[in-house]
């Protein structure tokens, strides 16, 4: 997540009375015609409405082909961005990495999404409303009575971070469930996060990843195994799979675009090369110790914007781009956050 925009925000929960005042933060393997173009006549995107349509069935991510993943995804963090505000993980270059590592079960075959946070990713794909955009991250809006960031009110809304804009009075919703994390103090950490972190451990399915006295960590009931596993200052996320034993170690190696790394005494592999492309593996320790997928870096050659009916998102170096006409949505057009650090500009197709 980078630094946070804005001032102390107030949210005003819909139909209420009551508003809170929340602190500043600063800081199938074959290819087919619907791989190509999932809006295409007669695929699972195509909705013969504005309103959805949806499988009641919980998607299997792990059938889809690689090809058929990173369209979705597309599709994804596309609508994710036109129907809330496109920075932060919401931004459309870290969500395409976000979305990738969930819907692509070959690139991250170690660690697939799990329970709630595989609902969030089910909806998004299908999505063909701004409607079901925010009712997967939170089921009700907010709205704003200033600028900034803040924490949802309500069980509902406990794991949603808002960020509201200068130009309209509407909370746009950024899920921390998409990290493993919990909304507190207007920024997205794990749950029950410690304030003096000096040794990386687990607090039940918590992994507390201590990094220059900063708790990097995340709830590991979303990911892999859902566990997590280990001693203190040797603790990690137990991978979905049993994989081949091997001795624990928080560095990380390439081959052929692939890092692997044994953080919990069992091989874990990322494919770069699928997440960010050709010659983006490094190999040492990653940042954070536990984000594999953080030694997928790209050239960092890549600056977001507009160019036509093109959206480009860049992330860990690398760009991502789509169609916002394929796509169904408005023109590519910039959006501007007025804070104290002055103006930020994202992109992002326009809501349809």
């Amino acid at each position: 997540m980078v630094g946070r925009r804005g001032v102390a925000l107030v949210l005003v929960v819909a139909g209420a009375l009551a508003s809170a005042c929340l602190d500043l933060f600063h800081s199938t393997d074959f290819e087919t015609k619907c791989d190509l173009d999932p809006s295409g006549p007669g695929c699972p995107m195509e909705a013969s409405s504005p309103a959805d349509v949806r499988s009641a069935e919980p998607t299997d991510f792990c059938a889809w082909s690689s090809a058929t993943a990173r369209a979705y995804a597309e599709h994804a963090c596309a609508w994710l961005g036109a129907c809330s505000a496109p920075f932060d993980r919401n931004a459309f270059g870290t969500c395409m990495i976000d979305a990738i590592l969930a819907y692509d079960c070959k690139t991250n075959p170690n660690r697939p999404v799990r329970g709630k946070l595989h609902e969030v990713w089910d909806a998004l794909w299908q999505a063909q409303s701004c409607d079901t955009v925010t009712q997967a991250l939170v089921p009700r809006g907010e709205h704003c009575a200033s600028v900034g960031y803040g924490c949802g009110t309500g069980d509902a809304a406990a794991g949603v971070l808002f960020e509201c804009l200068a130009s309209h009075g509407v909370a746009s919703p950024e899920s921390c469930l998409v990290q493993g994390r919990s909304c507190e103090k207007s920024a997205c950490v794990p749950p029950g996060a410690s304030t003096t972190c000096r040794a990386s451990h687990c607090a039940g399915s918590v992994l507390h990843d201590c990094e220059d006295g900063e708790d990097m960590g995340y709830d590991c009931q979303y990911f892999g195994s859902g566990a997590c596993t280990g001693e203190v200052d040797a603790a990690a996320c137990l991978p979905a799979d049993a994989g081949a034993r091997c001795t624990k170690t928080t560095g990380v190696t390439c081959a052929d675009g692939v890092a692997t790394g044994c953080a919990t005494g069992r091989v874990e592999s990322v494919d770069c090369k699928a997440l960010t492309g050709d010659d983006t593996c490094q190999s040492g320790i990653p940042s954070p110790v536990s984000d594999l997928a953080g030694a997928c870096k790209g050239k960092g050659d890549c600056t977001p914007g507009c160019d036509g009916d093109t959206l480009t998102g860049c992330a860990q170096g690398a760009r991502y781009t789509t169609s916002c006409s394929a796509q169904k949505l408005g023109r590519c057009t910039s959006v501007d956050v007025v804070g104290t650090a002055g103006d930020t500009k994202g992109f992002a197709c326009a809501a349809p």
